[in-house]
């Protein structure tokens, strides 16, 4: 796997950078229900989603690396990552993502908020108990986990602008 990114040699330095990239991500837990909710511009950064998918997409995203890192607490190799890996080829991203959003379509906002929270400060607990030689010195599972949270953050950081910025504008009558 030929990712585009630094190379982490303890755990602690990736976990400050993971934390870095997170941190403006927890503003969402202050948006009103009602902006969350709200569908962003089609043809903006959101495409139609809101709020509420952003922080689906990422707690499902961080549930399922809080799996991956306590399998490789125990092990060099992870179940959950083999079984992703395999439904990704045979199905794509995008069935995954349609999955998600039934999987979460009932689950209450409140909820919702929780386990966006939770499972973010469950990964770093999780991360905390791998032996460095199954995660941070395993060139494929660093890249997964820097993938799936520090890129993903800087990915995903123009559809959290567009939810902060339309909560704004809701705020201020505009």
């Amino acid at each position: 796997m030929l990712i585009d990114r630094d190379s982490y040699c303890d755990a602690a330095t990736f976990l400050r950078e993971e934390a870095e990239a997170w941190a403006p991500f927890e503003a969402l837990l202050q948006v009103p229900d009602v902006n969350l909710e709200r569908p962003g511009d089609e043809g903006g950064p959101l495409a139609g989603s809101s709020g509420r998918t952003l922080m689906v997409e990422m707690a499902q995203d961080q549930e399922n690396l809080v799996q991956i890192a306590k399998e490789l607490k125990d092990s060099s190799s992870s179940r959950t990552l083999g079984r992703l890996v395999f439904i990704w080829t045979e199905t794509g991203e995008d069935a995954m993502q349609r999955e998600t959003h039934v999987r979460w379509r009932d689950v209450p906002l409140p909820e919702v908020r929780r386990r966006f929270l939770d499972s973010e400060m469950e990964l770093r607990r999780a991360l905390a108990q791998v032996p460095d030689e199954h995660w941070v010195l395993d060139v494929f599972h660093q890249g997964l986990f820097w993938m799936d949270t520090i890129k993903a953050c800087k990915f995903r950081r123009p559809q959290l602008d567009a939810v902060l910025d339309a909560a704004e504008r809701s705020r201020a009558g505009r």
